[in-house]
């Protein structure tokens, strides 16, 4: 059955994934094994996937899902027709594509099944040079193994209602619009962006210098706060005075925000607003030449917002 896994897979046979594969059979086995499969995920899968995601405490709207579907691909592991692991991919604009929903049923956890399932997404998406992720601790080390390299570090910021409220925005900031597509600084294709702002037209906002754009950020909305990000900024203040705006606007609420650890000029106000540190991710690359953190001028994480 492992072998027939692996044929299924069809994925490089090396030492990784012949260690990888053991791994698995062993947990499989200590399970009482059953029929495994791989497959693709399409939209009539959404309660089973749920069903996966809900199991590692992950929060992912349906529409995040087919838009998953609709602009990449999403494979899934069976055992029993049952989803135990799953791993994705999404266009990210060019030559890349942004590795989504790695996760494993905390029943299969520690045997490699993720592992498995990630070349599996990467052998997919192989037409893109360029493939990225955000990495936790917990699985930067796996992710180095399969041949993914740092790129950046983000850290992850939280601001609480009862925090101090800022002096007022210096910069107009208005409404974004979808005349306003492509912004400046985001990858002219990138479909993630704009999925992201028709999620909440309501929380992105544009600033002008001499009639052109010179900032913007998208907000988006989360269960319990508002999430700014990504953040675009022809000048490190202008990102600050989006956090800002988006603080007085929404006084009521907690706003979050994942910042590039080099944005110094953007922390030290971050403190200024009692933004509290909560945890760092390192963002990753699989490809054969460095690739860039974000778009020019980006001043926090811009990556696709699909877990």
């Amino acid at each position: 059955m492992i072998r027939e896994l692996l044929t299924q897979l069809d994925i490089p046979v090396d030492d990784n994934t012949q260690i990888a594969a053991a791994r698995f059979r062993t947990r499989w086995q200590q399970l009482g094994g059953g029929d495994l499969a791989v497959r693709r995920v399409t939209a009539k899968d959404l309660a089973d996937l749920q069903e996966l995601i809900h199991s590692v405490n992950w929060q992912v709207a349906d529409a995040d899902i087919n838009a998953i579907l609709e602009h990449g691909e999403l494979w899934v592991l069976t055992c029993n027709k049952k989803f135990i692991s799953s791993a994705g991919w999404v266009e990210h604009g060019g030559d890349r594509a942004w590795m989504v929903l790695v996760t494993t049923h905390p029943q299969w956890r520690g045997c490699s099944a993720a592992t498995l399932m990630m070349y599996k997404a990467l052998k997919s998406c192989q037409n893109y040079s360029k493939r990225m992720l955000d990495a936790s601790n917990m699985g930067e080390n796996v992710y180095r193994r399969i041949g993914f390299k740092d790129c950046a570090r983000v850290d992850f910021y939280e601001i609480e209602p009862s925090a101090p409220l800022p002096a007022p925005a210096q910069y107009n900031w208005q409404p974004m619009e979808k005349s306003h597509f492509p912004l400046p600084g985001s990858l002219p294709d990138d479909p993630a962006i704009k999925l992201l702002f028709e999620r909440a037209p309501e929380l992105c906002y544009v600033a002008k210098q001499d009639g052109r754009i010179a900032a913007w950020f998208i907000g988006r909305e989360k269960t319990s706060h508002i999430h700014i990000g990504p953040i675009y900024a022809q000048q490190p203040d202008m990102a600050v005075d989006a956090v800002f705006f988006m603080r007085n606007l929404q006084p009521e609420r907690k706003i979050t925000l994942d910042v590039f650890a080099e944005e110094t000029f953007l922390v030290e106000n971050l403190k200024k607003l009692s933004a509290a540190f909560h945890h760092s991710h390192v963002r990753m690359y699989y490809a054969s030449q460095p690739v860039p953190r974000a778009g020019e001028n980006i001043r926090s994480s811009a990556g696709p917002d699909f877990g």
